[in-house]
């Protein structure tokens, strides 16, 4: 009996390994570079206008840039805005709608 509820134990965490989250699709993709315009590091809350969602927070080191993809408008261009994290919101207000075309390179100050 124990044998059988440890075939059925193992059986059951093999199966659920193999399960994954799904990735919200990105729709006409738009690869860009974020840059980092501080001369520290820091986070940024991010949101994209095209697919109506916010992104992964985005941790930047100074001086360096980081390839972005998010979802393109009909144009081929990311709409999206940002806002530096873990500072009161009226200190760093979203920034406004930027509208980025494919491998621009945009300053996140």
């Amino acid at each position: 009996m124990k044998i059988k509820a440890l075939a059925i134990l193992v059986t059951t965490l093999a199966s659920l390994s193999g399960c994954q989250v799904a990735q919200p699709e990105i729709t006409n993709p738009v690869t860009w570079y974020a840059v980092n315009g501080w001369s520290e590091s820091v986070s940024f809350d991010m949101y994209d206008y095209v697919c109506e969602r916010t992104l992964p927070d985005m941790r930047l080191r100074p001086g360096r840039e980081v390839a972005v993809t998010t979802c393109g408008n009909a144009q081929g261009r990311a709409a999206i805005r940002y806002r530096r994290e873990g500072l009161a919101t009226t200190a760093t207000p979203w920034s406004q709608r930027r509208s980025i075309g494919a491998g621009s390179r945009v300053f996140l100050q």
